[in-house]
């Protein structure tokens, strides 16, 4: 599951100020605790009603709800209304599956992983 999301994630990439890494491990799906995988789904699968098309991948960016860490999904489309909790989003930095951009250190993106051969 990770090795096709991986390839869906590269098949997708978007050239932005996003960060890049170089890793040869992999993360097993089943080591992703569930919300941060719905999170994870959410942020590369996006289907646009609107266009009626797929769109590249969602960034994350770090909100503030009644005192609470909160992540809107953001994309070609703009900020989506939904957010998800810290909890949800925390487990996919530690695994670094996600990180800062570059010029803004409150959105978060998919990482680009080069494996090594």
């Amino acid at each position: 599951m990770v090795s096709a999301f991986a390839t869906g994630r590269d098949g997708l990439w978007r050239k932005r100020n996003a960060t890049e890494a170089t890793s040869d491990i992999l993360v097993d799906w089943i080591e992703i605790p569930s919300r941060a995988r719905e999170t994870l789904i959410s942020m590369t699968f996006v289907f646009s009603k609107v266009l009626g098309a797929q769109i590249g991948p969602a960034d994350l960016v770090k909100t503030m709800s009644g005192g609470a860490i909160r992540w809107a999904f953001i994309d070609e489309m703009g900020v989506r209304e939904r957010t998800v909790a810290n909890g949800s989003v925390s487990p996919l930095i530690r695994m670094r599956l996600i990180a800062p951009v570059e010029s803004d250190n409150q959105r978060f993106a998919l990482l680009l992983v080069r494996r090594g051969g």
